[in-house]
């Protein structure tokens, strides 16, 4: 429990900009569990969306998406050494902000199928989106020697490449 507990401190951190994807360990074991709780993580995100066999396909797409987009951009730019942490930050900052989404979602679910005003749970889910395209951002600059808004920029070009090809692939009923 006390690990978990670290892990969770660690990767909220990262999420708060005190914390550098260097500062995780560059192991392939600690990233393929950290990908796999983030397959899992958003299989629990989508299930509400999607039929389960489908939810787990859609999770594996974006979370294999998220890989070779980040694998290819860093093989390109000549940082091969820290694709596994880049990876782990990825994963356990997603980790982290789709826990803390979950409730905001169900909230937005029960507030619109009860006919409630949904519009507090819409505007933290947003305010959720973008604090992720920033911890994305913060995660890719250090991955990549760069500014913050070149983080941010890839960030968003990451952001709108995942969404177009999932909403093609798995389209809301």
């Amino acid at each position: 429990m006390h690990t978990l507990l670290t892990l969770w401190t660690h990767f909220f951190n990262l999420c708060r900009f005190k914390l550098a994807p260097q500062q995780l360990p560059a192991s392939s074991t600690f990233t393929f569990v950290l990908l796999v709780a983030y397959v899992l993580m958003d299989f629990v995100h989508e299930v509400d969306r999607l039929a389960a066999p489908l939810a787990f396909v859609s999770s594996m797409v974006d979370v294999g998406l998220s890989v070779i987009l980040t694998t290819s951009l860093l093989l390109l730019t000549r940082r091969k050494v820290r694709i596994w942490q880049t990876l782990s930050a990825l994963a356990g900052a997603n980790i982290v902000l789709g826990v803390l989404a979950l409730p905001l979602v169900y909230w937005f679910d029960y507030a619109r199928d009860a006919g409630f005003d949904s519009s507090l749970p819409i505007l933290l889910l947003l305010g959720i989106i973008v604090w992720s395209i920033a911890v994305t951002g913060h995660i890719l600059r250090h991955a990549l020697d760069s500014s913050l808004y070149v983080g941010i920029v890839v960030s968003i070009l990451y952001s709108v490449i995942s969404t177009n090809v999932l909403s093609q692939l798995f389209p809301t009923p």
